[in-house]
């Protein structure tokens, strides 16, 4: 089976990774990938049980950093509402570690990974027309590409599989990005800063329609510094670092300290993709952002798209290993691409939501508001161990999330064992329905397989 794939950034390589390990055909067209160098990823622990699955967890766990504890503090004066354990009970409770990357590391780890599995890619390839029915390509240059399935991580699929321009919208916030070396903070001499970065932990400064977060990258000898700002009216022009200063007036003194020694690295203006009515069109399908955007405020975007990916790639890799007829893979390709989305379309819909809780609780702009907030945080734990809070309710809205909904380490294997499952049950039904199918053809003088190849399927 050929699995071209449309973009080579993280998205996509991530997905051509997860379909060479099932023994697919995959070629992956490189356009021009806009690349946030300095961007800082957060990868939980579901997602860090895919990295394992794709045998890319030690490469990440080397190059980023694993976060130990998560502090929440109050944004004027930098008290600590809690402090949460977030290693060893994470790694316990939910089967893989934290992790912090930055995007360029990311992506030298992906290309890596391809280069070892020898993938096929395709520099500099412009896509022109995508034919969703076919599962043909055509480049810019006027070269054709047949495949088997066409897997979209960018815009112009998007476009192509809904029949219309979709494009993001603005959301109403803004993330500004600075970074800061370990060395740097060290040469301060603050004994105050050293509290943020003796360990290995994620410190977020809850304020009033804004919240601020710093966490080690790169084995801790780098930090990312991101301020995640609502606003009413889009900004008029780009931020630089004397803007993000500006709107730390009257927060916790370390801060400007910080943001002194800090190099400016990006600004990003968060969208929202209204909830689209399919991701697939025939033989086509999207994936990643092209067909969601999750708010990151409870960093489950990297790790939904690996679970996107996972869940996928078992879907092909299966169909393909039970070798159906080449004239059957039309047939049954829209089928398994239908499949796909149903298992993930709910759980992308619920990251979303969440994504949208979580900024609403980080940014509650009312005092009374921020009171009670900090209480309910205050004995706040995101495993049910670590969890001392009325009714235990932050851990028990993680463990769906982190865990699968097992728990423990099983999360990634009750991700795919699902997977499996549901094939199984379209398997036993749709089977004898498409012999049926073919059996009519036949008598009809249209085409066919005999029982042999049908047998194929058996498990």
């Amino acid at each position: 089976m050929k699995v071209i794939i449309i973009g080579a950034e993280v998205d996509g390589l991530i997905c051509a990774i997860a379909c060479k390990r099932e023994q697919l055909n995959v070629i992956v067209l490189e356009q021009h990938a806009e690349i946030e160098v300095n961007a800082g990823i957060q990868i939980p622990p579901n997602g860090a049980r895919v990295l394992h699955h794709l045998d890319l967890l030690e490469a990440v766990t080397r190059k980023g950093t694993s976060t130990e504890y998560l502090d929440l503090r109050r944004f004027h004066d930098g008290a600590l509402i809690r402090s949460m354990p977030w290693g060893e009970p994470v790694r316990r409770a939910y089967g893989g570690p934290w992790l912090n990357i930055t995007r360029a590391d990311l992506l030298d780890i992906l290309l890596d990974k391809a280069r070892q599995l020898e993938i096929d890619i395709r520099p500099h390839a412009i896509v022109e027309e995508i034919h969703c029915g076919t599962a043909e390509v055509v480049l810019k240059d006027g070269a054709r590409i047949q495949g088997d399935v066409v897997i979209g991580a960018d815009g112009l699929t998007r476009d192509t599989v809904l029949n219309h321009p979709s494009p993001p919208s603005p959301a109403s916030d803004i993330a500004y990005q600075a970074t800061i070396s370990r060395s740097a903070l060290k040469a301060i001499d603050d004994g105050q800063l050293d509290e943020l970065c003796t360990k290995n932990k994620i410190t977020t400064w809850l304020g009033s329609a804004q919240h601020t977060v710093i966490f080690p990258v790169r084995q801790g000898e780098e930090y990312m510094l991101v301020t995640y700002h609502a606003y009413s009216t889009p900004p008029a022009e780009a931020a630089g670092l004397t803007q993000i200063q500006a709107l730390h007036q009257g927060w916790d003194h370390r801060l400007p300290t910080i943001l002194a020694h800090a190099t400016f690295a990006s600004q990003t203006t968060h969208h929202t993709l209204r909830d689209l009515p399919t991701w697939r069109n025939s033989r086509t399908l999207l994936l990643g952002t092209a067909s969601r955007i999750i708010p990151p405020y409870q960093a489950q975007d990297l790790a939904a798209t690996l679970e996107d990916a996972a869940v996928l790639s078992t879907l092909l890799g299966l169909l393909n290993h039970h070798s159906p007829a080449p004239d059957q893979l039309p047939r049954l390709l829209p089928e398994i691409l239908a499949l796909h989305e149903a298992l993930r379309r709910p759980a992308a819909t619920k990251a979303v939501q969440a994504g949208l809780l979580s900024r609403r609780v980080l940014q509650v702009g009312n005092p009374v508001g921020q009171v009670l907030r900090n209480w309910f945080l205050g004995g706040a734990g995101i495993t049910r161990d670590t969890d001392a809070g009325w009714l235990k309710l932050v851990s028990a809205q993680q463990e769906a999330t982190l865990g699968g909904g097992g728990g423990g380490g099983g999360g990634r294997g009750s991700l795919l064992d699902e997977t499996r499952a549901r094939l199984e049950a379209w398997r036993k039904e749709r089977l004898p329905l498409l012999a049926a199918e073919e059996s009519r053809e036949r008598s009809s003088g249209g085409y066919g397989i005999g029982r042999k190849r049908l047998r194929c399927w058996t498990y």
